[in-house]
Formats: structure tokens, C-alpha cells, sequence
């Protein structure tokens, strides 16, 4: 049930008594600030989990002895006994009646809301899928959801059960709050389509460089002229191709102009049909009919998301997921953001993996494409959580790993990235008077080192924290020091908000307890300030 926007006002002018104006830094140690709104209740029950958490031949059983409670003490009692511990801990409810309140009490602390429905699979129906899940996730270490496919009618339920998150979202936050939802691309297609389309997108992305060999900026027409009779047909004519890549007439083709103007579906009849060698790479990946036709079905779910988003005033969140996917999504999230990412509102977040070597120069250059074509850019950014998966693949396929060799060269690349980009709205909001930057950002991460460099740009660049259009987020349940302080100071603080039926979320359970039953999970670090605070208030 939504609320007034009265109430809203003085829930968000009332949370804190200070402006991040000022040039001090942020105490996240602070836990009167940062456990504000947990009840004592909450804190003992935090206190619990993390404490079970560490225990960790105990997390490597959680699935068989949860199983094992449904079946001796039956569903009403271990649904229960979950949501008084873990699952009400990590998770806001079982449905949008269950979540508002979460969600509120969130708002109270400044801090809004990312919905994610977290259903997996049932481990009372579904016993061995659950089981599966539980033993991949164990292994391997896998921090996310996937989902397996089966048939596009699959994909029309997964699309529709998006929908509900996204109006769920809506129906839980305050009137005028800006709040979001999750999305994943891989439930609204068939991934070896997704494997497809990435193909012919990095394949596509070659030939321009055939055509550029020197990697200059830009290519003349007179440039496009010298290589193009090398790779096309004889009588067909360059200019054909130069008027439809330069759109603005300036005489100039950059990358960005190749991956934007040549849809990934016409591929075929505006670039490989007049190619000279008809089984090139190219020629081989672009989509044939009948992908070109699931293609379409995948794009219309996307965009179907979209309008319901901007029918809500709701924002879209699509998640990142492998590098054998990933060149597709970026390409429909760009495709959503042209289309939706208009007059300074943003509907369409994508997500960069910093932990991957080629993120950076992507990042640059999906930020000169949506300036250059008139769209707010918009995304979020995170480390990355298919280490395992994407090491094992590229060894599998003989094949250099795109994640960085170490650790250290993810956080440095993180935090470039993140420099980059606040410095680029500092400048965007100066040329354009401080009423749109053209570019919105979420730094998405539980490293308490970049959300206090974030926060030192903000203030050196003297940025208005609620109006600038950067975002945090951080796991419901996890690092509350870090989305609590930020959102007591004003800053746009987020929780990813998990929900769905207590025997379907098992699988994400599991996935949180694995991380921080680790002993770099930050289990130790939340257990200090727990009891730091339960001291303060007891004693």
C-alpha cells in the first residue's frame, strides 16, 4: 500500500541531522549510527546467523538438515524457524505484503530499496534440483543465481515473474521513492542464443578493425574507401555503408558508431551478404532465421520490462552474468537504454564486472556512445561473481582468462573505474549547469576502501549526495555499517532485497552462508560490531 508523499518527506528529511556537505569522512565504525534501526531483536538474531555462518561443516550441511526439518517437523514449523533466523535475516519476506514493512523500516534509515526475486527452486517439491544447486554452489563457490532453459513458454513465465518483482517494487516503497529491480537475461532466452549473439558481436566488432588496422580515433570516408574492396564484394558501393554508420554526417566512424548502428539482427543483410568471403567468421555467426526470430522474442520480454518499469517509475537493474554472454546483454541493455534512458530519467541499468580486464575500456566507450547518441547512461558496478566459472572455461576452451591475475588488479581497476566516472559527472553537471549529468552510477560493493573513496570524490568534487546520481548498494543483511552510514549522511544508499517462498530460497541461503562462512567473508568484522553495539545499549 503506497504511502503519501508527505510521510514520505519526513521520512527522508527526518533521517539524519547532518549533510554530507562537509569534508570529513564518513565513520562507518560508528554503530549507533550504522545499526539505527535494528532492533535488539535483530541484532541477537544477527549475531546468530553470523556466528552459525562460521561454523562451517554446519553451512556444508545446511541443505541436508534443512530438508531433513521439512520432513520430520514438517513445512509450518521450518518455515518459521527460518524466518525467525536466516531467512529473515538475508531476506525481506515471502511475498509484497511481507516485504513493505522491510522495506519501510529501510527507508527509515535512508536507505532505499533493489528488489530480487530470489526463488530458485522448491526443496520440498524439487528435492534434488535444490540439491544440486546446494552442492555447485558449496564447490564451486558460485555466488549467483542461474536459470536452466527449457522453452520459451519458460521464458513468458520468467518475463511475467519479473513483472510482478518490478510492481512489487512499487507497491512496497514510499510514493516517491526511486527504487528498482532486478532482472537477469538469461531467464528470458535461451543462452546458447545468448553464446550466439556475443559471437557475432565480437566478430562484428573485428571487422571493424579490419577496416582500421592503425586504430585511429575515427575512419574518413576516404579511410573506410582504402580496405573496403579488400573484404566486400566489388559492386557494392562504401558509401552505402559510410552514410549508415555515420548518422551524424560529421565524417567521422569511431567504434562506437559500428556497434550502434548495425543492428545485431540485420547483420546478415547489410554487411555479410556483400562480404566476399561467404564462410568468414562473421559470415558463419551472424543469427540465422530462426534465431534472428528468438532474438525478437528475448527483445520484446526486455522491452515488455522496460514499459512496465516506466509505467511504476521503477528502474531495471540487469544483472551481469559470464563473458560468453555478456557482449549480448550489454548490447540489449544498450538497446533498452536508447529507447528508455530519455529526458534525464534513467529506466535501464546495466552492470560492469570490474574484475575483468577488458571492463574499463568498455566502460569508456558505452559512455561516449550514450553522449553521443542522447541517452542517459546508466549502470552499475561490481568486482564480479563467476571467478570459478570464468577460469574453468577459459581453460576448458584454451583461452586466456579475461580476470584479472590478482586481486589487487581488481580493486585498482575498480577504483579507477570509479574515479572516472564520478570525475565524468563532476564535469557533465559543471557544462550543463548542474541540471543533468547524463549518466547515472551505482557502486555496488561491500569493500569499505572504495565506498570511502567514492565518498572523498563526492566531497572534492563537492557534489549534492541525493541529487548527483550516484548510488550504493550492498547485500540485505550483510555490511550494514557501510548502507546505513551512507544513507544517515544523505548519500543514495540501496540494500539488494531479496524475497520469494522460504523452501525456493534455499539456494541464495546457501550462497550467503558459503560467503560468509569464509574467513575473508567480513563474518568477524559484523560479529565485533554487533556485540559493540548490544554492549552500548544493555550495559
Amino acid at each position: 500500500m503506497l504511502r503519501g508523499s508527505l510521510k514520505m518527506h519526513n521520512r527522508f528529511t527526518n533521517r539524519c541531522v547532518g549533510r554530507a556537505a562537509s569534508s570529513r569522512p564518513l565513520n562507518f565504525a560508528n554503530t549507533q549510527i550504522s545499526m539505527k534501526g535494528k532492533s535488539n531483536f535483530e541484532l541477537f538474531r544477527a549475531l546468530f546467523v553470523f556466528s552459525i555462518c562460521r561454523i562451517r561443516p554446519l553451512v556444508l550441511q545446511s541443505e541436508f538438515l534443512v530438508r531433513m526439518s521439512y520432513k520430520i517437523l514438517g513445512n509450518k514449523i521450518t518455515d518459521s524457524m527460518m524466518k525467525l533466523t536466516f531467512f529473515g535475516h538475508f531476506c525481506a519476506g515471502e511475498d509484497t505484503k511481507e516485504i513493505t514493512p522491510r522495506v519501510h523500516q529501510l527507508e527509515d534509515c535512508g536507505v532505499g530499496s533493489i528488489l530480487d526475486y530470489a526463488a530458485e527452486a522448491d526443496l520440498i517439491s524439487n528435492p534434488n534440483t535444490v540439491k544440486q544447486l546446494s552442492s555447485k554452489i558449496i564447490d564451486s563457490k558460485v555466488k549467483v543465481r542461474t536459470y536452466p532453459y527449457s522453452d520459451e513458454a519458460n521464458c513468458d513465465k520468467h518475463r511475467d515473474t519479473f513483472i510482478e518483482c518490478i510492481r512489487a517494487a512499487r507497491e512496497a516503497s514510499s510514493a516517491d521513492a526511486k527504487c528498482f529491480a532486478a532482472v537477469k537475461v538469461t531467464a528470458l532466452g535461451d543462452p546458447e542464443l545468448l553464446k550466439t549473439m556475443s559471437n557475432t558481436i565480437i566478430e562484428f566488432r573485428k571487422l571493424y578493425y579490419r577496416l582500421n588496422p592503425e586504430n585511429k580515433p575515427f575512419l574518413t570516408r576516404d579511410d573506410f574507401r582504402i580496405r573496403f574492396n579488400d573484404i566486400f564484394e566489388s559492386d557494392w558501393n562504401s558509401d552505402e555503408l559510410y552514410d549508415i554508420l555515420d548518422k551524424n554526417n560529421d565524417n567521422m566512424v569511431d567504434l562506437a558508431d559500428w556497434v550502434n548502428n548495425i543492428p545485431i539482427d540485420e547483420i546478415h543483410t547489410l554487411i555479410t551478404s556483400h562480404c566476399q568471403d561467404k564462410h568468414g567468421p562473421l559470415s558463419v555467426a551472424v543469427l540465422n532465421d530462426e534465431e534472428r526470430e528468438l532474438y525478437d522474442a528475448m527483445a520484446n520480454r526486455l522491452r515488455r520490462l522496460a514499459e512496465v518499469a516506466k509505467e511504476n517509475n521503477v528502474r531495471v537493474m540487469i544483472d551481469a552474468e559470464q563473458t560468453y554472454f555478456q557482449p549480448a546483454i550489454d548490447y540489449l541493455t544498450h538497446e533498452l537504454m536508447f529507447e528508455y534512458n530519455v529526458n534525464s530519467y534513467p529506466v535501464v541499468f546495466g552492470t560492469y564486472q570490474m574484475y575483468l580486464k577488458d571492463s574499463m575500456d568498455r566502460l569508456q566507450l558505452d559512455i561516449a556512445r550514450a553522449e553521443r547518441y542522447n541517452y542517459t547512461f546508466a549502470a552499475k558496478l561490481v568486482r564480479g561473481a563467476y571467478m570459478v566459472t570464468e577460469a574453468e572455461y577459459a581453460r576448458e576452451n584454451n583461452k586466456p582468462s579475461p580476470i584479472h591475475n590478482n586481486l589487487q588488479g581488481t580493486h585498482d581497476n575498480y577504483n579507477n573505474a570509479l574515479e572516472f566516472v564520478i570525475n565524468k559527472i563532476a564535469d557533465n553537471l559543471q557544462k550543463n549547469d548542474e541540471s543533468n549529468a547524463g549518466l547515472e552510477i551505482m557502486f555496488a560493493s561491500h569493500n569499505q576502501q572504495s565506498m570511502e573513496l567514492a565518498v572523498k570524490q563526492i566531497q572534492h568534487h563537492e557534489l549534492s549526495p541525493p541529487d548527483c546520481g550516484i548510488y550504493f548498494g550492498q547485500l540485505l543483511g550483510m555490511v550494514d555499517h557501510l548502507t546505513n552510514t551512507l544513507g544517515f549522511h544523505k548519500y543514495r544508499s540501496y540494500k539488494y532485497v531479496p524475497y520469494g517462498k522460504v523452501s525456493e530460497v534455499m539456494p541464495y541461503l546457501i550462497r550467503r552462508g558459503v560467503e560468509n562462512s569464509d574467513a575473508l567473508g567480513g563474518a568477524s568484522k559484523e560479529i565485533k560490531m554487533i556485540v559493540e553495539e548490544l554492549k552500548r545499549r544493555l550495559f
